[in-house]
């Protein structure tokens, strides 16, 4: 009784720290994507302002967030793609990233386009998609070291995580004996209390049924000595179940 106790304890209590761990870790790591997400997506609003690049000097954007360093026009590395009124794509400006050239920029807005979706991730790269008069452009933002910096603070905290669960595990099985403890103890003292109890009872109703047997033989039978002993088997009845729920 005592040794299954404590293995639910254990399980609930390593049950417990995981659902919280779980928690904080993701809570965590959805913050730190949605603070990517968000800040690509400021960017990419200035851009679309600019159509495809950020105000020369001396002109603000509207709606930039004044988090933003004033570094991150020169920082930040994109390119966008022109497509006219059937979709088809009538240009490329690629002078501000190195590693994507005109036939990648292509395919990347392909990819888009057949994606149907007016904003999102194609590998690395944030993208906008934006109407304009004479058809639309896809502007698409280098995101490579935030998402980079994003999956290594992922993988460092699961691995924390789990260092820490493992840790916590360890603590709680050595230290679930202690805490099981007075528990146990108090649950042997009110077993051997029912048991002691169960014993002692059984003697007077042994006393009680064997006077009624002497008081039948000299009176014969009677309704009271008859009461007392059905009573008194019911007693002895309890008494057992008692003994034996101990």
């Amino acid at each position: 009784m005592i040794r299954k106790m404590k293995i639910k304890f254990i399980a609930l209590a390593m049950a417990a720290s995981a659902v919280l761990l779980t928690v904080i870790i993701t809570g965590m790591n959805l913050i730190n994507y949605a603070s990517v997400v968000n800040e690509a997506d400021t960017v990419l609003s200035m851009l679309s302002q600019g159509k495809g690049a950020f105000a020369g000097p001396g002109k603000k954007n509207d709606g930039q967030l004044p988090r933003l360093s004033p570094e991150t026009p020169y920082e930040s590395r994109y390119f966008s793609v022109t497509l006219d009124a059937d979709g088809e794509i009538i240009g490329t400006e690629t002078s501000r990233i190195v590693t994507v050239d005109r036939t990648m920029a292509a395919e990347y807005a392909e990819e888009v386009l057949e994606s149907g979706r007016q904003s999102g991730f194609a590998d690395n790269f944030r993208y906008c998609r934006l109407a304009e008069s004479d058809g639309s452009r896809i502007i698409f933002l280098d995101c490579g070291r935030k998402l980079d910096s994003f999956h290594n603070f992922l993988a460092a905290s699961i691995g924390m995580a789990l260092a820490g669960y493992v840790l916590m595990s360890v603590v709680i099985i050595v230290f679930a004996g202690k805490i099981i403890r007075p528990i146990a103890e108090s649950y042997e003292k009110q077993k051997r209390f029912i048991t002691d109890a169960g014993h002692e009872m059984r003697t007077p109703l042994t006393v009680i049924s064997a006077n009624a047997d002497l008081l039948e033989m000299e009176l014969g039978e009677q309704e009271c000595l008859s009461d007392i002993r059905q009573q008194t088997d019911r007693l002895k009845s309890l008494t057992n179940d008692l003994v034996m729920l101990a």
